[in-house]
């Protein structure tokens, strides 16, 4: 299984030069949780193949059916990122377009929020929810005319 892991994410870095290798070498790999590993790095190079080949099965197969059964495992083995609006939604519903793919430069999933679903990027519609908590950002451009978030700039 280690061998197989380190292959493929060769193979990633190869295929999207910007991946970084998460080990250098066989022997850093843990061997109880290569298998785990080695079977979400599958996934993310099926979406990474998808993304510059065509289509969107590998985006769309985690998002229905390995992230929902377990969102917890998930969310331990994969790193996910949302990218947000500013935008509102039009009605009362506050339900936005947002695009589900996987990012090999940061080696994560994402979701983006009026992204447009290309190749490797599957559309789904995301609830805006009110933030509890806010943390500071570097830099996070506002139109004009846009209120702070509560708390003051962010």
């Amino acid at each position: 299984m280690t061998r197989a892991l380190f292959l493929l994410w060769k193979a990633i870095h190869h295929f999207e030069g910007w991946f970084r290798m998460p080990f250098q070498n066989i022997g850093q790999i843990n061997q109880v949780t290569a298998e785990r590993v080695l079977k979400n790095y599958i996934y993310k190079a099926c979406c990474l193949n998808e993304s510059n080949r065509g289509g969107n099965t590998g985006a769309n197969h985690v998002l229905t059916q390995i992230f929902p059964p377990n969102p917890l495992m998930f969310l331990q083995d994969n790193k996910v990122i949302f990218a947000g609006s500013g935008h509102l939604s039009i009605g009362s519903r506050n339900v936005l377009a947002c695009t589900f793919e996987y990012d090999a430069t940061h080696d994560r999933y994402k979701f983006v929020v009026l992204g447009n679903a290309g190749n490797g990027a599957v559309n789904v519609q995301v609830e805006s929810v009110t933030a509890f908590h806010w943390t500071h950002q570097r830099y996070v451009p506002r139109a004009p005319g846009v209120p702070a978030p509560p708390g003051g700039p962010r």
